[in-house]
């Protein structure tokens, strides 16, 4: 599965890169979250790495391996489009986000949990600038919205007490 995977990502990058112009800055995007989930026996280190051409953004999610995190093979692809000019920020999002919007991606994304099978999910990726510290807000759409950052460090620090920090 995970080769397939790789290959789709593979595919998907390329055909996101012929669309357009590709800067070396925006092509090779990592987000970083530090999930507390409970259902778990420790939080996980999720990685989401991106690559995107004029109009279209590519991303890859796994888990990293770190002592004391939980770790499984759950995998997953992303493919959206540039919505940000067209884009109304949900009701229950904070003014925080809503008022610094810097770009909103929106498209589909496919699970393979490791417990098998695989699901989709309708995901809007939403960029915000707080200060010149980017914050990207994976939006499950009509669900939820966690928060993902540059680094694992700046994930950690945001979340010390590993408390619950999705909106809803």
């Amino acid at each position: 599965m995970r080769k397939l995977l790789a290959s789709l990502v593979v595919a998907a990058t390329a055909a996101a890169i012929a669309t357009g112009p590709v800067s070396a800055a925006s092509n090779a995007n990592v987000w970083h979250r530090l999930n507390p989930d409970v259902a778990n026996p420790a939080p996980e280190h999720e990685r989401l790495t991106c690559a995107r051409g004029a109009e279209v953004i590519v991303c890859q999610y796994d888990k990293v391996k770190s002592a004391g995190l939980h770790w499984d093979n759950a995998v997953a692809r992303f493919k959206g489009r540039d919505v940000t000019a067209t884009w109304s920020c949900p009701n229950f999002f904070p003014g925080q986000v809503c008022d610094n919007v810097h770009r909103v991606w929106s498209g589909r994304a496919r699970y393979w949990p490791a417990s098998g099978g695989s699901f989709q999910v309708d995901q809007q990726m939403v960029i915000v600038d707080w200060g010149g510290q980017k914050v990207m807000f994976q939006y499950w759409v009509g669900q939820f919205a966690c928060p993902w950052y540059r680094t694992f460090g700046e994930a950690k620090d945001a979340n010390p007490e590993l408390n619950f920090d999705c909106i809803e």
